[in-house]
Protein backbone atom coordinates (compact mmCIF):
# COMPACT_ATOMS: atom_id res chain seq x y z
CA UNK A 1 0.00 0.00 0.00
CA UNK A 2 1.28 3.86 -0.66
CA UNK A 3 0.58 6.64 1.34
CA UNK A 4 0.25 9.66 0.27
CA UNK A 5 1.72 12.64 2.24
CA UNK A 6 2.77 16.21 1.62
CA UNK A 7 4.35 19.71 2.25
CA UNK A 8 3.31 22.87 0.47
CA UNK A 9 5.94 23.44 -1.90
CA UNK A 10 7.99 26.74 -1.24
CA UNK A 11 9.22 27.24 -4.37
CA UNK A 12 11.14 30.66 -3.69
CA UNK A 13 13.24 29.46 -0.60
CA UNK A 14 16.29 27.82 -1.93
CA UNK A 15 16.84 31.09 -4.16
CA UNK A 16 16.04 33.04 -1.00
CA UNK A 17 18.03 31.10 1.31
CA UNK A 18 21.21 31.45 -1.10
CA UNK A 19 21.17 35.33 -1.20
CA UNK A 20 20.56 36.30 2.14
CA UNK A 21 23.90 34.34 3.14
CA UNK A 22 25.27 36.22 -0.04
CA UNK A 23 24.42 39.20 1.64
CA UNK A 24 25.91 38.52 4.85
CA UNK A 25 22.60 37.43 6.33
CA UNK A 26 19.65 38.39 7.91
CA UNK A 27 19.18 41.81 10.19
CA UNK A 28 15.44 41.66 10.13
CA UNK A 29 12.30 40.48 8.54
CA UNK A 30 8.50 41.98 7.91
CA UNK A 31 6.22 39.66 6.47
CA UNK A 32 2.73 41.25 5.60
CA UNK A 33 0.52 39.07 4.67
CA UNK A 34 -3.26 39.62 3.81
CA UNK A 35 -5.23 36.57 2.90
CA UNK A 36 -9.12 37.51 1.16
CA UNK A 37 -11.33 35.26 2.45
CA UNK A 38 -15.07 34.77 2.09
CA UNK A 39 -17.87 32.44 1.60
CA UNK A 40 -16.84 32.57 -1.87
CA UNK A 41 -13.62 30.88 -1.24
CA UNK A 42 -13.88 27.34 -1.23
CA UNK A 43 -11.68 27.33 2.13
CA UNK A 44 -14.67 28.95 3.72
CA UNK A 45 -16.86 25.65 3.16
CA UNK A 46 -14.68 23.32 5.23
CA UNK A 47 -16.31 22.81 8.93
CA UNK A 48 -13.17 21.22 10.44
CA UNK A 49 -11.70 24.99 10.19
CA UNK A 50 -14.30 26.27 11.89
CA UNK A 51 -14.65 23.74 14.53
CA UNK A 52 -13.71 24.50 18.30
CA UNK A 53 -13.15 20.54 18.90
CA UNK A 54 -11.29 19.87 15.90
CA UNK A 55 -8.82 22.81 16.61
CA UNK A 56 -7.92 24.90 19.53
CA UNK A 57 -10.19 27.71 20.72
CA UNK A 58 -8.89 30.95 22.79
CA UNK A 59 -12.03 32.78 25.04
CA UNK A 60 -14.55 30.43 23.42
CA UNK A 61 -13.78 31.85 19.96
CA UNK A 62 -12.24 29.62 16.59
CA UNK A 63 -8.30 30.28 15.71
CA UNK A 64 -9.37 27.29 12.62
CA UNK A 65 -7.28 29.26 10.15
CA UNK A 66 -5.00 30.83 12.26
CA UNK A 67 -4.00 27.74 13.20
CA UNK A 68 -3.81 25.98 9.84
CA UNK A 69 -2.49 28.71 7.59
CA UNK A 70 0.40 30.29 8.92
CA UNK A 71 2.68 26.91 9.17
CA UNK A 72 3.15 27.61 5.72
CA UNK A 73 4.77 31.36 6.43
CA UNK A 74 7.10 29.98 9.68
CA UNK A 75 8.08 27.36 7.11
CA UNK A 76 8.94 30.24 4.91
CA UNK A 77 10.50 32.39 7.68
CA UNK A 78 12.60 28.99 8.71
CA UNK A 79 13.98 28.70 5.24
CA UNK A 80 14.76 32.34 4.65
CA UNK A 81 16.78 32.85 8.34
CA UNK A 82 18.50 29.55 7.92
CA UNK A 83 18.46 26.64 10.43
CA UNK A 84 21.70 27.96 11.86
CA UNK A 85 19.42 31.39 12.79
CA UNK A 86 16.39 29.15 14.47
CA UNK A 87 17.59 25.48 15.51
CA UNK A 88 19.07 25.54 19.02
CA UNK A 89 18.24 29.80 19.29
CA UNK A 90 17.38 31.39 21.81
CA UNK A 91 13.62 32.44 20.92
CA UNK A 92 11.39 35.41 22.12
CA UNK A 93 8.03 35.36 21.13
CA UNK A 94 4.78 37.69 21.18
CA UNK A 95 1.52 38.47 19.70
CA UNK A 96 -1.86 39.61 19.86
CA UNK A 97 -5.11 38.42 17.85
CA UNK A 98 -7.78 40.00 16.73
CA UNK A 99 -11.53 39.32 15.32
CA UNK A 100 -12.08 41.55 12.20
CA UNK A 101 -14.19 39.85 10.00
CA UNK A 102 -17.42 39.43 12.06
CA UNK A 103 -18.65 36.85 9.29
CA UNK A 104 -15.88 34.43 10.01
CA UNK A 105 -16.86 34.26 13.44
CA UNK A 106 -13.38 33.63 14.42
CA UNK A 107 -9.81 35.10 15.54
CA UNK A 108 -8.61 35.89 12.17
CA UNK A 109 -5.94 38.52 12.58
CA UNK A 110 -2.64 37.72 13.91
CA UNK A 111 0.42 40.12 14.82
CA UNK A 112 3.62 38.70 16.49
CA UNK A 113 6.91 39.54 16.85
CA UNK A 114 10.20 37.05 16.82
CA UNK A 115 13.48 37.17 17.98
CA UNK A 116 16.22 34.56 18.03
CA UNK A 117 19.22 34.74 19.20
CA UNK A 118 22.33 32.41 18.79
CA UNK A 119 24.94 31.34 21.41
CA UNK A 120 27.45 32.24 18.71
CA UNK A 121 26.33 36.21 19.21
CA UNK A 122 24.16 36.61 16.38
CA UNK A 123 20.73 38.06 16.35
CA UNK A 124 17.55 39.27 13.94
CA UNK A 125 14.49 40.08 14.85
CA UNK A 126 11.23 39.26 12.44
CA UNK A 127 7.75 41.31 12.40
CA UNK A 128 4.49 39.34 11.78
CA UNK A 129 1.45 39.91 10.42
CA UNK A 130 -1.32 37.46 8.86
CA UNK A 131 -4.68 38.55 8.02
CA UNK A 132 -7.61 36.67 7.24
CA UNK A 133 -10.26 39.70 6.54
CA UNK A 134 -8.49 41.52 4.02
CA UNK A 135 -10.54 42.77 1.03
CA UNK A 136 -7.26 41.97 -1.12
CA UNK A 137 -4.77 39.27 -0.97
CA UNK A 138 -1.06 40.69 -1.12
CA UNK A 139 1.94 38.71 0.67
CA UNK A 140 5.15 40.56 0.81
CA UNK A 141 8.34 39.46 2.47
CA UNK A 142 10.69 42.48 3.42
CA UNK A 143 14.12 41.21 4.07
CA UNK A 144 16.75 43.52 5.92
CA UNK A 145 20.61 42.15 5.26
CA UNK A 146 23.54 43.01 5.83
CA UNK A 147 24.67 43.89 2.77
CA UNK A 148 21.67 44.65 1.18
CA UNK A 149 17.93 43.92 0.75
CA UNK A 150 15.42 42.19 -0.34
CA UNK A 151 11.99 41.90 -0.94
CA UNK A 152 9.78 38.89 -2.32
CA UNK A 153 5.55 39.32 -3.35
CA UNK A 154 3.16 36.55 -3.94
CA UNK A 155 1.64 37.87 -7.04
CA UNK A 156 -1.14 35.52 -8.57
CA UNK A 157 0.66 32.16 -10.23
CA UNK A 158 4.27 33.11 -8.97
CA UNK A 159 6.58 34.66 -6.77
CA UNK A 160 8.77 37.91 -7.67
CA UNK A 161 12.07 38.59 -5.88
CA UNK A 162 13.69 41.86 -6.39
CA UNK A 163 17.01 43.48 -4.32
CA UNK A 164 20.66 43.80 -3.90
CA UNK A 165 22.55 40.92 -5.42
CA UNK A 166 19.25 39.88 -7.53
CA UNK A 167 20.74 38.62 -10.65
CA UNK A 168 18.46 39.07 -13.43
CA UNK A 169 17.77 42.03 -11.01
CA UNK A 170 14.19 40.73 -10.80
CA UNK A 171 13.38 37.20 -10.65
CA UNK A 172 10.13 35.53 -11.08
CA UNK A 173 9.51 31.79 -9.52
CA UNK A 174 6.40 29.80 -10.36
CA UNK A 175 3.92 29.31 -7.75
CA UNK A 176 2.60 25.65 -8.14
CA UNK A 177 1.18 24.54 -4.97
CA UNK A 178 1.78 21.02 -4.36
CA UNK A 179 2.02 19.70 -8.44
CA UNK A 180 6.12 18.25 -7.80
CA UNK A 181 4.77 16.32 -4.53
CA UNK A 182 1.62 15.01 -6.32
CA UNK A 183 3.41 13.97 -9.89
CA UNK A 184 5.61 11.82 -7.61
CA UNK A 185 2.78 10.26 -6.01
CA UNK A 186 1.68 9.46 -9.86
CA UNK A 187 5.08 7.72 -10.68
CA UNK A 188 5.16 5.71 -7.67
CA UNK A 189 1.37 4.39 -8.56
CA UNK A 190 2.49 3.62 -11.73
CA UNK A 191 5.69 1.85 -10.77
CA UNK A 192 3.90 0.57 -8.15
CA UNK A 193 7.10 1.33 -5.80
CA UNK A 194 7.20 4.02 -3.15
CA UNK A 195 9.14 7.07 -3.89
CA UNK A 196 9.83 10.39 -1.76
CA UNK A 197 9.93 13.50 -3.28
CA UNK A 198 12.28 15.81 -1.41
CA UNK A 199 10.81 17.61 1.67
CA UNK A 200 12.00 19.72 3.88
CA UNK A 201 12.51 18.98 7.67
CA UNK A 202 9.99 19.79 10.04
CA UNK A 203 11.86 20.67 13.41
CA UNK A 204 12.15 24.26 12.85
CA UNK A 205 8.51 24.43 11.69
CA UNK A 206 7.15 22.62 14.62
CA UNK A 207 9.52 24.46 17.16
CA UNK A 208 8.33 27.69 15.32
CA UNK A 209 4.84 27.11 15.96
CA UNK A 210 4.81 25.61 19.46
CA UNK A 211 6.01 28.36 21.18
Amino acid sequence: MLSFSLLTSLSFSQVVSKLVSSLGGVITLSLNASCALSDSSPYWHTPWRHSTVELPEVDGIGIGYLFEGPVHFMAAIRKILGQEACLGARVTASATLMQQNRELKQHDTISGYLRFDTDAGSSCACAVNICYAAFKPRVQFVITCRRGNIVIERVPGKYVISGDGVEPLIQEIPFNGVDREISYFIDAVRKHKGREAPVEDLEGELSLIHI
